[in-house]
């Protein structure tokens, strides 16, 4: 079910137990009715924060799944999910970077200076609640060999 209609519901809820309230006094406030009306609040948002609670633990919970090269190659979001699988498992340790664009394709952006080469490749956003800034698999190669590897957040450095 969609989020909002439940959001809705909720309002719609506590809308029509103040309703009720007020029509059963005929429009007249009593001191009673305050005290109602400050529980039927407070329900209301206990139910609402409850929800949200539920549904961000839910949507945002981090997906995780073995490490795929077609998948990697097709599919730039779900990366974000295969990164750790390919970390754990130490496959990049051995690369060099002909079998680094063999295994993970192209990289976004490609740097070289003097000493190194790096590699960046987009990784997508971590299904989270605060993830804001996309990741990036950040590779440097000294003479062809992998030398270090780690994940960024926002622009690759």
């Amino acid at each position: 079910m969609n989020s909002n209609v439940i959001l809705l519901a909720i309002f719609i809820l506590s809308l029509a137990c103040i309703y009720g309230l007020l029509m059963k006094r005929k429009g007249r406030i009593v001191p009673k009715d305050i005290f109602y009306l400050g529980h039927v609040f407070i329900l209301t948002l206990l139910l609402f924060w409850a929800y949200t609670a539920i549904y961000l633990a839910v949507t945002f919970r981090e997906r995780h799944f073995p490490f795929d090269k077609e998948v990697w190659r097709s599919n730039r979001e779900e990366r974000v999910c295969m990164v750790d699988d390919l970390i754990r498992r130490k496959v990049l340790n051995s690369l060099n970077e002909d079998n680094t664009v063999a295994l993970l394709g192209d990289p976004m952006e490609k740097r070289k200076d003097s000493v190194s080469v790096r590699y960046a490749y987009y990784l997508g956003f971590r299904n989270n609640a605060l993830a804001i800034d996309p990741e990036f698999l950040m590779l440097k190669f000294k003479k062809g060999q992998l030398d270090n590897y780690y994940l960024s957040k926002g622009v690759p450095h």
